[in-house]
């Protein structure tokens, strides 16, 4: 019975390792290889951020994500874009991850 008990929970960590977790939102900075991402806001509140001299403090949820050379250059202030995480996520604020794909979406 413990074996079957250890074997289910190393399974169910195991499988834990490689979800692709996806985040969707707009980028409201970027800086030195890295985007500052707003999930889940409206257009409205992307202004509001954007019109704001520190966004951090508007509380929304937030991401700062590392990526690659073309893709820090090709992203542009106001995008919204999907990011694939690359690992975990660091918890802070914002929380921290590295980018394993970029997707920009069109409005």
């Amino acid at each position: 019975m413990r074996s079957i008990i250890l074997l289910l929970a190393v399974l169910f960590i195991l499988s834990g390792c490689n979800s692709n977790m996806k985040i969707e939102g707009y980028v409201i900075q970027k800086d030195e290889g890295k985007i500052l991402l707003f999930e889940g806001i409206t257009k409205n509140q992307l202004k509001e951020s954007l019109e704001s001299d520190d966004p951090l403090e508007l509380s929304y949820p937030a991401y700062s994500i590392r990526v690659g050379h073309s893709t820090y250059q090709e992203i542009e202030i106001g995008q919204k874009v999907a990011v694939e995480i690359k690992g975990g996520i660091d918890d802070a604020y914002p929380a921290q991850a590295n980018a394993k794909n970029v997707r920009i979406i069109s409005e």
